[in-house]
């Protein structure tokens, strides 16, 4: 979707590169920069008052981190962290907004992006009540990969359990069972996808629903 192929009517965007856990946006601050994912994946993330954090959403090529930029703001309402280190293209923020009024093929861009992250995270609201710690890292597995292009997710349990926002025994307890099915290899700090269709088996219809999404998004 958003590749920015079109890239000459941005003149001051540039490739940053950047490395896994480093932030780029935080909450509650003023934005100066819109970020369009190359090769980087990054997680939007939510923080409750004793300090602990949630992924509520992840962005790779098919759309744009700063989803207030598109909402007539300068302030970003969540945080960014870059999950699979890579490169993105780093717009100045007058330049997106300025473009999104101007042109009306860029904003339904922009548009189809944001229609399709909103339902994502609904879609995940749905997901985390309805579905198990099983279905629901399966899910998340696949969608990261996806997303990222990779089959190698880095994480530990206890990092696991708190981008999904549950326990870590039930994140312990989840990659053993998918591990049973030959689904997946756990190593000390990553979990490899070994094959993705007997994952997406034992995932939730919210896989191929936010899929799809995302697919559309990026169209």
């Amino acid at each position: 979707m958003l590749s920015l192929h079109e890239s000459e009517l941005f003149a001051r965007a540039r490739v940053v590169r950047l490395e896994s856990s480093q932030t780029t946006t935080e909450h509650d601050t003023v934005m100066h920069t819109v970020d369009f994912p190359v090769t980087a994946l990054l997680s939007i993330m939510g923080m409750v008052e004793d300090g602990a954090t949630t992924e509520l959403a992840a962005v790779g090529t098919e759309a744009f981190v700063e989803i207030d930029a598109a909402l007539r703001t300068n302030i970003a309402k969540r945080s960014a962290v870059c999950f699979f280190e890579g490169d993105v293209i780093r717009v100045p923020l007058e330049d997106f907004q300025r473009e999104l009024q101007r042109s009306p093929e860029f904003s339904d861009l922009v548009y189809h992006a944001v229609r399709a992250r909103v339902f994502t995270t609904e879609q995940l609201v749905l997901c985390n009540v309805r579905h198990s710690v099983v279905q629901r890292l399966a899910r998340w597995l696949l969608l990261h990969a996806v997303r990222g292009g990779r089959d190698v997710i880095p994480g530990t349990h206890d990092f696991i359990a708190s981008m999904l926002g549950v326990r870590r025994a039930g994140v312990s307890e989840a990659i053993a069972d998918l591990e049973k099915t030959s689904a997946i290899e756990h190593r000390r700090n990553a979990i490899e996808i070994l094959d993705a269709d007997l994952l997406a088996a034992r995932a939730c219809e919210c896989y191929p629903i936010s899929r799809m999404a995302i697919e559309e998004g990026a169209a």
